[in-house]
This record gives C-alpha cells, structure tokens and sequence, in this order.
C-alpha cells in the first residue's frame, strides 16, 4: 500500500516521506525536483520545533510560578523554580527578568554550589545577551574560580558553567580566555565521550553537546 500522507506529511506526529511518487508535482521522486519537497518539509519540521519549544517553555514556567506561591516553600525549591524562570523568561526575550531571576536563584543557593554554578551560567548568558560584556565575564569567571577553588569537579554545571564563560569571553573581546574555556569545556566532553560503550551511544550524547565543546578532531 502507499503512505498516507499530505505533501509528506504524514497523519502520525514526527513521521515524514520524502521522494515518494507524485508527492507533491511529478518531479517528487527525482533529484531534479525532490528539493521542493525536501525544503516544504524542512520548514514545517522547523516550525513544529519552534511551537514545540514555545508550548514547554511556557507550561515550564506556569509550573514554576505555581510553586513559588505553595506556602511554606523551601529556599532549595524556591531556587530551582527562579532558575527555570530565569531560563523561560531568557527563551522569550525578556532578558531583565532572565537575569533578576538568576540572581535570585543564585542567593537562595548558598548552600548548595554545584546548582549555584548552573544559575551562575544563566546569568551570565542573560547578561550577555543584554550586551553587558564584562558584566558576564566576571560573573562566569568568578563561578569558575569557585568551581576550580573546590577542586571536586562542576558536576552537572561544569559544561554549562565553561560554555558560558567562553561565550561571555568572547563577547567581552578576551579570545585567549574565550580559547580557554572553550578547551576546557571539550576536555569535559572527551572524558564524558570515553565512557560511552559504543559509537551510537556517544553520537547521540555529542548531539546534545553545543559546538564550541565538542572535541576536535584528529588532524
């Protein structure tokens, strides 16, 4: 039988056909012609990622904003509501309230570094993309210091942590420092890629991974 589909759309959420016969004109299934196809499906992909993203990151922060009015609530929990704030509010454009709210998770979290780290990369980057340069240069910087101070590793921040400093650095002109971090963050990467126990495992982890930290390849 032939897939049901409209122009390669198919019925079934995340399911499309491309090259098929008369797809959509009578080149569909040919080189000559399947581009038409190829770039009417790449735009509705994108698309449906772009509301994807917007429909989660504002169910995230209705979630967020319901737990900071529970009665009661713990500074650790308040903390991680602000810091999911700070990420929503940055997806959206509001980039002062990106940054209050990073400064908020950060002083609820005195005792807790590993997570202070990772807001400490929110702020930066809602800083810098403020255009506050040095301003987040030094609030990564200092979270680094901090990081490298307890000598125990970032954890689950440290890649955030070194990606954010790079980026502050190079928006701050400091290609040196931005180098630096950069080097950093893909020896983090290499360890954590040395650990996967085969080739499909580590391609889809490197997916996830942005491009300033992923290992250089051999020359």
């Amino acid at each position: 039988g032939r897939p049901k589909h409209t122009r390669g759309v198919s019925s079934e959420p995340g399911i499309y056909f491309l090259g098929l016969p008369w797809q959509s004109r009578r080149g569909s299934s040919f080189i000559w012609g399947v581009w038409h196809d190829a770039k009417y499906l790449a735009d509705r992909i994108a698309t449906r990622a772009k509301y994807m993203d917007y429909h989660l990151a504002a169910e995230a922060e209705r979630l967020a904003r319901a737990l900071l009015e529970r009665p009661g609530l713990s500074a650790g929990y308040q903390a991680m509501a602000r810091d999911v704030l700070a990420q929503t509010c940055a997806a959206r454009g509001d980039l002062a309230a990106a940054e209050h709210e990073a400064r908020a998770a950060i002083a609820l979290s005195p005792h807790t570094p590993v997570r202070r780290w990772l807001m400490a990369a929110h702020l930066a980057q809602a800083l810098g993309a403020q255009g506050c340069a040095a301003e987040a240069l030094d609030a990564a910087r200092s979270a680094v210091a901090e990081m490298d101070r307890a000598g125990t590793g970032g954890g689950y921040a440290e890649l955030p942590l070194l990606v954010a400093a790079a980026e502050a650095a190079k928006g701050a002109g400091v290609p040196d420092e931005a180098a630096a971090f950069g080097a950093r963050a893909q020896a983090w990467c290499a360890r954590q890629l040395a650990a996967f126990p085969d080739e499909a495992s580590a391609a889809r982890f490197l997916r996830s991974v942005p491009p300033l930290a992923r290992p250089r390849a051999e020359p």
